[in-house]
């Protein structure tokens, strides 16, 4: 999973509270994590530090979460609303890149 996300640019991400914590420590910081909740709210960090570092990334932000998880189908929602996602698959996980409006 870190290779994968690596390779698609995915160094800032969000995620769940797990997936979040697992990546960062996984990854020895090469991925860094700030968790965003069910509702795509801010959530619990196990490390402060990461949000700041998350939200001050000049790129697109990236999302990761289990398939099927609330996030996962909030995002899907937003698809459907219009919102421009790009929307991949690895594993159990799924990556969305993109945040814009159309």
């Amino acid at each position: 999973m870190i290779n994968f996300l690596q390779r698609q640019g995915a160094t800032h991400i969000y995620a769940d509270y797990w997936t979040c914590d697992r990546l960062a420590f996984l990854s020895t910081e090469r991925i860094l994590c700030s968790v965003l909740d069910a509702g795509l709210r801010p959530g619990l960090d196990r490390y402060p530090p990461y949000r700041s570092l998350v939200e001050a990334t000049l790129s697109p932000p990236y999302y990761v979460f289990p398939i099927g998880s609330p996030q996962d189908l909030r995002l899907q929602q937003l698809i459907a609303l219009g919102y421009d996602y790009h929307r991949l698959t690895y594993l159990n996980y799924a990556l969305y890149e993109s945040f814009i409006r159309i």
